[in-house]
């Protein structure tokens, strides 16, 4: 049997009468049938799309957040921030001469 992901990040649509469907792709991840129990988090933050093409997840800003003890604003601007200056040249060189 294929071992399955314990946990999934997907974008959905939370309808006025509090229904929220799952993606196709979510109820083959978890492998679900009928009755099967997941646990949900809901947040109303969205991952900009810059830090979703770098696979930046709301788990991991909160795990950050959380290791920090920082504001979320605070852990996704520097973020942003980090995928700016990786592609500067000049903070390429100077980050190699520090590191080594």
């Amino acid at each position: 049997m294929e071992k399955t992901r314990q946990s999934i990040e997907f974008a959905a649509t939370l309808a006025p009468d509090g229904t929220l469907t799952l993606p196709k792709d979510a109820l083959r991840t978890f492998q679900a049938e009928g009755n099967t129990k997941v646990q949900v988090r809901l947040t109303a933050y969205r991952v900009s799309s810059d830090l979703r093409t770098r696979a930046v997840t709301e788990e991991e800003i909160e795990r950050i957040t959380a290791l920090q003890l920082e504001p979320r604003e605070n852990v996704v601007r520097f973020l942003r921030a980090e995928g700016a200056l990786a592609g500067r040249p000049a903070f390429r060189r100077r980050a190699k001469d520090v590191v080594g």
